[in-house]
């Protein structure tokens, strides 16, 4: 169970609306887990073919080909991919054991089980990883290219296995929709792709017992998310989640009267989700670049599936997944690089391309420039194999001119501004500047606390960098530090976060930033903000920070302003990539790499340079790059002890590119 202080500090979050919410919803879980309220097993009212919108493509190439085989080789052989890991699961795996830990998870009542306990449920991202079943549209697409009937065997098992180990509704598998509704979305896939009803995963006796069985526990999947839809403080990209599952579902299988109703349901709240949670300017409320892309790809499949039958989306649907590509394209470096904001955790909704080099963002706007007709997004990076699934069925809309090398750019109900210089040239400067919210709703989830923080990429390389998430649930600290102040290029007070923490995904306390200006023109761009999070200390701390960008000198300044009103501790922290040599000096330090020079000095007064890499107690000089992985990084903390009034401190990082032969 939940700790007390867990239980307060959400109800904090809460209007008295949200309240009367979660306690209805109390109740109906403890009826629910008595057996009352419950889906019946209910077969289906009648069985149709559904106009598929994916297939195997056209023009596929013999690497790409052989990449899918490759991976569906290693499933029959019982390696998994979890989080870029390949590990021994066996075939099919034990559904019920976390991977991570080991540790066997209680098949009781899934809504009520406490799955944030690792000694529980062990850890429960792990755990539900290869329970979304990416990993088995795999073998669909392998089945597509080979008509080899291995794979469906191995599917038969992988289904049987499911509805053996996990039924409805108890265990960890019935504790989230989010995860219900990412596996129907590839459970549609795998049921188009392998023949839908008319399918030899269905022959014999065999398969048509496990065809009636699977289906019957898709309509319990399908009543799971209706009644059990996030709301209020956790409506964020779960409910987009859980409607686009909801949507995909009931077009692929509506076999029952309730679909036609869900369907509808589903719809109309996506569509309002969707301008919701991601504003006109394209960036995504939750303000984390991972569920960027997590949030696309619901959305996509949410219209892929409804696009060409009389339940298509309007125009501003489709709009608003162009304006989240257009910045995904003005943060993303020249090299690909997408600088690491907010929350990370490696998921995915499908992975069509198990073994392509090509970075979720890339793929990101190569979709989006086939269907929009942006021939610059069509050729970033590495080609995306997944991409020709994804548009398998052709998916057109009004040609828009994207324009890479517009900048200065301001997002300004983001909260973002990108600035530099050169853009997509060897030379390119690229900034990052946040002056945006938290995080989205009252408990602003996946958010961190970095406001005012600066991200700097040069010639392709990021240089100072966010320090990304490593995990949600391992112990000894990790969560708070990496989502914390101090782990982000801004100013940290008295060693606290700018915004109060109640959990994991929780802030209690809102750090709150304010644009003061933002000009740009004969060489020079400014950008100045302030936030008050330190408002609510005894010292009353107000940050105000100005960027100042010289295009020609190629030199960023960087002024920060702190005005307390007694006395308090300052760190202005620097967290650097970390394959960066970073050598330190009296009132400074370089920052080394092949491609370029950084000299950083610091004026004002009474400061001292710390440079830490790797440090365990406490914990700092940490980056993050991949869910469940962290590596050492030099972080620079400009500190200054006891300071009381105003004074600014500059720091100043001068940029000298290197003739590379």
């Amino acid at each position: 169970m939940a700790t007390l202080d867990w239980y307060m500090n959400r109800l904090r979050c809460m209007s008295l609306p949200e309240v009367l919410h979660r306690v209805a919803a109390h109740s109906r879980k403890l009826l629910q887990e008595k057996g009352l309220l419950l889906a019946h097993s209910k077969a289906p009212e009648r069985v149709v073919a559904t106009a598929p919108w994916i297939q195997k493509p056209e023009h596929l190439s013999s690497d790409e080909c052989a990449a899918i085989l490759n991976s569906a080789a290693h499933l029959l052989a019982g390696r998994w991919d979890v989080f870029g890991q390949r590990l021994p699961l066996g075939m099919p795996p034990d559904w019920q054991v976390d991977p991570l830990t080991g540790i066997r998870a209680p098949v009781s009542f899934g809504l009520r089980l406490a799955i944030s306990q690792r000694n529980v449920v062990g850890d429960i991202k792990y755990l539900w990883e290869p329970a979304r079943h990416l990993e088995l549209v795999t073998l669909a697409q392998a089945w597509v290219l080979t008509q080899d009937l291995r794979y469906i065997s191995a599917l038969q098992d992988c289904f049987a296995s499911w509805l053996k180990d996990a039924p409805y509704p108890n265990g960890p598998h019935w504790s989230s929709s989010l995860e219900t509704a990412i596996r129907l979305i590839n459970w549609s896939i795998i049921w188009q792709l392998v023949g839908q009803d008319d399918s030899a995963l269905w022959a014999g006796e065999v398969g048509h017992k496990l065809k009636s069985d699977w289906l019957a526990h898709i309509y319990q999947s399908l009543f799971f998310i209706r009644h059990h839809l996030s709301q209020h403080s956790s409506a964020n990209n779960h409910l987009i989640g859980e409607l686009s599952g909801l949507l995909v579902a009931c077009m692929t299988w509506p076999f029952w009267a309730e679909c036609s109703q869900w369907r509808d349901f589903a719809k109309d709240n996506l569509l309002k989700q969707a301008l919701l949670q991601n504003g006109v300017d394209g960036v995504n409320r939750e303000q984390a670049m991972s569920y960027q892309q997590f949030v696309f790809e619901f959305l996509f499949w949410a219209g892929r599936s409804v696009e060409a039958t009389p339940y298509a989306f309007s125009a501003d649907y489709w709009e608003r997944l162009y304006a989240m590509g257009e910045w995904v394209a003005a943060v993303r470096d020249v090299a690909g690089n997408v600088p690491s904001i907010g929350d990370a955790d490696d998921g995915y909704v499908t992975q069509l391309a198990r073994d392509s080099a090509t970075s979720p963002f890339d793929h990101l706007l190569q979709v989006c420039g086939e269907i929009f007709g942006c021939a610059p997004w069509q050729t970033l990076g590495c080609h995306s194999a997944a991409a020709k699934w994804w548009l398998s069925f052709p998916l057109s809309k009004p040609k828009r001119n994207a324009n890479l090398l517009a900048v200065p750019r301001l997002f300004a109900e983001g909260g973002y501004a990108v600035i530099g210089s050169d853009w997509g040239m060897p030379s390119e400067v690229k900034l990052t500047l946040d002056s945006g919210p938290l995080g989205y709703l009252g408990i602003a989830a996946h958010g961190h606390a970095d406001a005012l923080a600066i991200l700097l990429s040069v010639g392709g390389m990021p240089v100072l960098v966010d320090s990304g998430t490593y995990s949600y649930h391992a112990e000894g600290g990790w969560r708070d530090y990496f989502r914390g102040t101090a782990a982000h290029n801004t100013v940290c007070i008295n060693g606290q976060d700018q915004s109060v923490s109640g959990g994991k995904f929780m802030w209690v306390k809102q750090a709150k930033s304010v644009l003061h200006d933002f000009t740009f023109g004969d060489g020079l761009t400014t950008w100045c903000a302030s936030q008050d999070g330190y408002q609510r200390l005894e010292s009353k701390v107000a940050h105000l920070r100005r960027v100042e960008y010289s295009h020609a000198e190629q030199i960023v300044r960087v002024f920060d302003e702190i005005d307390a009103a007694s006395p308090c501790s300052i760190s202005i922290n620097w967290q650097h990539a970390p394959d960066l040599e970073v050598v330190c000096a009296d009132a400074g330090w370089a920052i080394r790499s092949p491609k370029f020079n950084i000299v950083a000095t610091v004026s004002g007064a009474d400061f001292s340079l710390i440079a830490q890499r790797g440090a365990l107690s406490p914990i700092a000089g940490w980056v993050s790059e991949r869910y469940g992985e962290k590596q050492p990084a030099t972080r620079l903390d400009c500190r200054i002890a006891n300071h009381v009034g105003k004074s600014i401190w500059i720091t100043e990082f001068k940029i000298e590119f290197l003739e590379i032969g």
